[in-house]
């Protein structure tokens, strides 16, 4: 036994597949207030995710933290809210082929180079969102198939050894965003 091996604590078990994990994604119910359901390693955060994902379009902002992911309805912005009209842009103007393959997309992955810095400060500190520039001031945008975008989080995820503390899957909206 190592001096490593003293600190790095005992394996987690997912509680989907039962496997270790090095960590894990915190999953928790409903859109607000929910109660944590799951403890996923990233394999079950992904495929769960693909159930979730049929008939969406989602605009999933590039994570800063792993504090928390979470789906918010557009709906819920409101209609003339910045975040709702660019990120509608965004999943209006989507193309006809995935970045990474033929398929057709159907969310588009921004960076935090491609978020509107300037916009996103004059919002009121209860009310901070992230809001991405306009799609043509989006060069590092990604649009990705239901696939594509799947695996992309999971590599991100491990590139970046994030487990999520808060993970809420999406509801019936068929469009929102993740941040």
């Amino acid at each position: 036994m190592t001096l490593f091996d003293l600190f790095r604590g005992k394996p987690k078990l997912c509680s989907s597949c039962g496997g270790e994990s090095r960590g894990l994604h915190i999953v928790y119910s409903g859109l607000r207030f929910g109660e944590v359901t799951d403890r996923l390693c990233h394999e079950c955060l992904v495929s769960r995710l693909g159930q979730h994902l049929a008939g969406k379009s989602i605009v999933f902002f590039e994570p800063l933290t792993a504090d928390g992911y979470t789906f918010q309805p557009l709906s819920e912005f409101g209609a003339e809210s910045l975040v709702t009209k660019r990120s509608s842009l965004l999943l209006d103007s989507l193309g006809s082929t995935c970045s990474f393959c033929a398929s057709a997309p159907r969310h588009v992955w921004i960076p935090q180079d491609d978020l509107d810095a300037e916009a996103m400060e004059r919002q009121a500190p209860t009310e901070y969102f992230s809001i991405p520039n306009e799609p043509a001031g989006c060069p590092g945008a990604l649009r990705l198939c239901n696939q594509r975008v799947l695996e992309h989080l999971r590599e991100y995820c491990e590139a970046h050894r994030f487990f999520f503390l808060t993970f809420r899957f999406p509801d019936s909206s068929v469009r929102g965003c993740y941040s």
